[in-house]
Parts: structure tokens; sequence; C-alpha cells
């Protein structure tokens, strides 16, 4: 999303990334780093905090961005992990790379809510997933759906809306309302996946006859 949004603003096709990236900026690829680094500790700190809200533990919002900044390595090195993980299956083998998208997709949630490295983080994402993979599967699919479908369909609403009533002059603030609605949709996000890892947790200590 990021590159088409890019591309719509600069009026370059958003299928040609190398004539976009030679027209940003130098300092547009650090200030993406940061960006990225604000984003996860950001996302870390609302899992945290949605966790402790449904357990009705304290969830002060200092405590849990304390707890997101001291995993922050972790989930940086989890999420390229997942990544490289995800990118070499889905080259050498379709098959193994869509699986563990799937499986892997709480290795973040491990981290922060179950004190796990990176490592473990993914393995116990693995584990509580794989008794129930085409369920996961089918969930997260329609969690995606849903989101995309608001995120695009109020984005190309509001959008349009913005070019019709100043045509050319708005590019950017239609950029903002993409950005803005994402920032919306996210905790939507986070919440439904959050209750779908307690629900997989449920499952697997009930399949190994474990007291959750």
């Amino acid at each position: 999303p990021m590159f088409w949004m890019l591309a719509w603003v600069r009026g370059v096709n958003p299928r040609s990334r190398p004539e976009l990236l030679a027209q940003l900026p130098a300092g547009f690829f650090v200030l993406l780093v940061v960006a990225g680094l604000s984003g996860l500790l950001l996302y870390g700190a609302v899992l945290v905090r949605m966790h402790n809200i449904g357990r009705d533990a304290p969830a002060r919002l200092g405590d849990a961005l304390g707890r997101a900044f001291r995993a922050l390595a972790w989930l940086v090195i989890a999420t390229i992990l997942t990544g490289l993980v995800v990118d070499v299956g889905l080259v050498l083998l379709l098959v193994p790379g869509i699986i563990f998208l799937v499986s892997l997709q709480f290795a973040n949630y491990a981290i922060l809510l179950e004190r796990k490295g990176p490592l473990g983080g993914m393995n116990y994402s693995h584990k509580v997933v794989w008794g129930n993979w085409w369920r996961t599967a089918g969930v997260l699919a329609v969690i995606a759906i849903i989101l995309l479908a608001v995120w695009y369909g109020l984005g190309l609403l509001l959008s349009l809306g913005l070019t019709a009533a100043a045509p050319g002059g708005l590019k950017w603030l239609s950029t903002a309302v993409w950005v803005v609605l994402y920032s919306l949709i996210l905790p939507l996000g986070t919440a439904l996946k959050l209750a779908l890892y307690e629900d997989l947790k449920l499952r697997d200590a009930e399949r190994r006859g474990v007291r959750a």
C-alpha cells in the first residue's frame, strides 16, 4: 500500500518501483526505518494494553510502552526472520510459504505476551496454530477481508470526494486520509487477532490436557 500511495502522489506508475525510488529524497529511507520501529513499538503497546484489559489487569499506557520497548529488538528480529522464512517457502515451494505465513502470524504476540525470544516466539506461534491451521487461515482471511473492505471502501470514497472538490490539488490530503483510516482500523485488527490468539492457546491447552 505504501508504494501505491506514493506512486499516486508522485504521478508514477506504481509497478515501476525503481522510477519511484529514484524520486525519493535520501532521508526518506531513514525516516522509513524510524517510522517502522515507532509503528512496531506502538503496535506492541496497543497489544499489551488490550491483553491486560481483557484479563482485568492494570493497563497503564506507560507500562505497556515500557514492555513493548524492552521487547523491541526481539520483535524486529522475529519480524525479519518470519519474513525470510515465508519468502523462502514461497519462492522454493509455494505450499510451505503459505503454511508458515499462517502458522507464524503470532510470533510477536508470543514475544510480548508470553515473554519469548524471537525463535521461541516463532516456535510457540507455530505450535498453537498447527492443530488448527485451516481454521486459523479461514479466520485470518475473514479478518483481512473485513479490514481491507473498510479501509479501501472508505478511503476510496473520501479520496474521490476530495479529488472532485479540488481536482489535482489535494493529493497529499487524500494520502493522509488513507493513513488515518489505516490507523483507525489497525486496533480493530489487533483486537480480532488477539481474540483468535487466545482461542488458539485454549484449544492447544485442551488438546494437550493442560489447564490454560
